[in-house]
């Protein structure tokens, strides 16, 4: 009995290109803003679990082409689970609404992975964010693709993951980006 919390910081880090002074385009990098998730799960035995909790927004962005939702505060829920012996799912459901009034985004994040039995750690599978700006017209953004990643344990009860992907947009607001090349670093706490 009892439940677990599920810390779960994000922060993005953006590249993208913009027009500078001289009319051409430049390679701009920067922080964009960050989410603390904590989604509260029941302790219990089975192949499904589930959590839910809040979230809250930070304006940390370093750039504004780089904003997010700010100041903020939503909801989160997460699902995990073995679908078989080698192919898992994640997810993850939230909104977002700033203080301000000025951000409403819902994001559906799935993680569907094949882990190999060849390499054990690696993987490969679909792990991007869909997302809805319900601020703005056709602001939904849903991302087609794939990462590859491996996994390492550093003990019984830490980890590291690094992952690559390639993610071509279908749907996207006007003026954002037409494709994406992600790269993920995570690293597990007890």
């Amino acid at each position: 009995a009892g439940f677990s919390v599920i810390p779960r910081l994000i922060l993005p880090y953006n590249g993208m290109k913009q027009s500078n002074s001289d009319g051409g385009d430049e390679m701009v990098w920067g922080f964009s803003d960050m989410e603390l998730q904590l989604p509260f799960s029941p302790k219990r035995e089975g192949k499904w679990k589930y959590g839910f909790g809040p979230q809250f927004g930070f304006k940390t962005r370093q750039n504004e082409s780089f904003a997010g939702g700010g100041n903020g505060i939503g909801l989160v829920g997460v699902t995990s689970g073995d679908i078989t012996k080698q192919i898992s799912f994640m997810g993850f459901i939230s909104n977002l609404w700033s203080y301000d009034g000025n951000f409403n985004t819902t994001t559906i994040q799935p993680y569907l992975i094949y882990n190999s039995a060849r390499v054990p750690g690696m993987y490969a599978g679909y792990m991007q964010a869909i997302t809805v700006n319900w601020k703005i017209d056709n602001g939904a953004s849903i991302p087609l693709g794939l990462s590859i990643g491996k996994s390492w344990a550093l003990s019984k009860e830490y980890g590291f993951d690094f992952n690559v992907g390639y993610y071509y947009y279908s749907a996207k607001p006007s003026g954002s980006l037409d494709h994406l090349v992600k790269f993920g670093i995570g690293v597990v706490f007890p």
